[in-house]
């Protein structure tokens, strides 16, 4: 849920991590436009803030440029929770949707794959030890080899 309100509850300043998260999982590309779109908007909004004459002395009246600033912030924050909100279901689906089908969760299916590798190397290294038994006793240490002689 944290995921879905992070634009909104950081005022629009990480309005396009959500966004950037589901294009870096989905590669499509209208949502790595709505990532920068959302990331120039956040950018523009704290920029117009910082350059109004209030924010360096309180005292001043807030200008045209603090004031903006705060609309492009909040629309970032509204178009940001909408589209987070939007691709939530679809980011998070296919995660549970896999470890649903197989049963385990998704790092252990990474797991699963190493050992079945590891397997496989074993048993060939075990077919190439009986076909040349000279292999085997090559590539043991040097006080082994005696042995086998």
């Amino acid at each position: 849920m944290w995921w879905a309100l992070m634009p909104i509850i950081s005022g629009g300043a990480l309005a396009w991590v959500p966004t950037l998260h589901a294009w870096v999982k989905f590669r499509r590309r209208d949502l790595l436009y709505w990532t920068l779109v959302l990331g120039c908007l956040s950018a523009l909004a704290y920029l117009f803030i910082s350059l109004d004459p209030s924010s360096n002395n309180p005292e001043e009246e807030s200008g045209v440029a603090g004031a903006v600033g705060t609309v492009l912030a909040l629309a970032g924050a509204v178009c940001g929770g909408v589209q987070s909100f939007r691709l939530r279901p679809k980011v998070f689906a296919l995660s549970r949707i896999r470890t649903e089908s197989v049963g385990v969760d998704s790092n252990s299916d990474a797991a699963l794959a190493g050992v079945e590798r590891a397997r496989t190397r074993r048993a060939e290294a075990r077919s190439i030890a009986k076909q040349d038994l000279r292999r085997t006793v090559d590539a043991r240490p040097v006080g082994l080899r005696e042995r086998f002689k």
